[in-house]
C-alpha cells in the first residue's frame, strides 16, 4: 500500500542516521493520549505486528478529498504552519496498517459518541436514543460506536460523507520503505 506521512524535516535525518523512524511519544499531543492509546490497542486487536517497546503509532494519509494520491502541499493543515516539513511517500504491507475515516476519528479524539446516521431524521432518532441512556450505558455505547471509524467505504449524500479523508496508523517507517521525499514549508 502506498501512503504519505507529513513530518518535521528532521525526520529525514533520523531515518538516514538510524534507518528508521518511530513515534517519539514525548512529542505527541498529551490531550489526545487516551485516543492514541486506544487506536494502538485496536491495531493489536487486528494482529498488526507491534514492535516491542513502542507505545504510539505513526500516522499517514491514504486518501485526501476522495483521491489516493500525494497530498497537495499547498493546502493548509499539513504540518505546523511555518515549519520546515517533509512529505514522505512510502510503501507498506497492507497487513501492517490500520485505516480509519479522518472525520469519524474526531469522535474518538473528543471522547464522544460517533453518530453515523445517513439522514437528519435518523440522526435525531439516534441522538434521542443516546441521550436517554444512563451514564454507564452511554460509555459502553460510545466505545462501541468508535468501531465505525474503521469503515472507510466511500459514501456521500446531502447529509453526510464517509471515506473522503482516510488516515493510516502503522508502527515504524524504515528507510527501505521510502519511495519519495518532498520538502515544503507548512501553511
Amino acid at each position: 500500500m502506498k501512503l504519505w506521512t507529513v513530518q518535521p524535516q528532521e525526520v529525514i535525518s533520523i531515518i538516514e542516521k538510524t534507518g528508521e523512524f518511530i513515534c517519539d511519544e514525548t512529542k505527541s499531543d498529551k490531550d489526545f493520549r487516551k485516543a492514541y492509546e486506544w487506536i494502538a490497542k485496536e491495531m493489536d486487536k487486528r494482529h498488526i505486528v507491534h514492535p516491542e517497546g513502542l507505545v504510539l503509532p505513526l500516522w499517514a494519509w491514504h486518501t485526501r478529498d476522495w483521491k489516493h494520491k500525494k497530498p497537495d502541499l499547498r493546502n493548509i493543515g499539513l504540518g505546523t504552519p511555518g515549519e520546515k516539513s517533509v512529505c514522505i511517500e512510502f510503501e507498506i504491507d497492507d497487513l501492517q496498517v490500520l485505516l480509519s475515516d479522518f472525520f469519524a476519528w474526531h469522535s474518538v479524539l473528543n471522547g464522544g459518541f460517533y453518530n453515523d446516521s445517513h439522514t437528519e431524521a435518523e440522526w435525531n432518532e439516534k441522538d434521542a436514543w443516546y441521550e436517554a441512556l444512563s451514564g454507564k450505558q452511554k460509555g459502553i455505547e460510545t466505545l462501541k460506536s468508535w468501531q465505525k471509524v474503521f469503515d472507510v467505504n466511500a459514501f456521500e449524500n446531502e447529509f453526510c460523507q464517509n471515506g473522503r479523508y482516510i488516515q493510516a496508523t502503522f508502527w515504524k517507517l524504515s528507510k527501505d520503505m521510502v519511495t519519495d521525499v518532498r520538502y515544503f514549508i507548512a501553511r
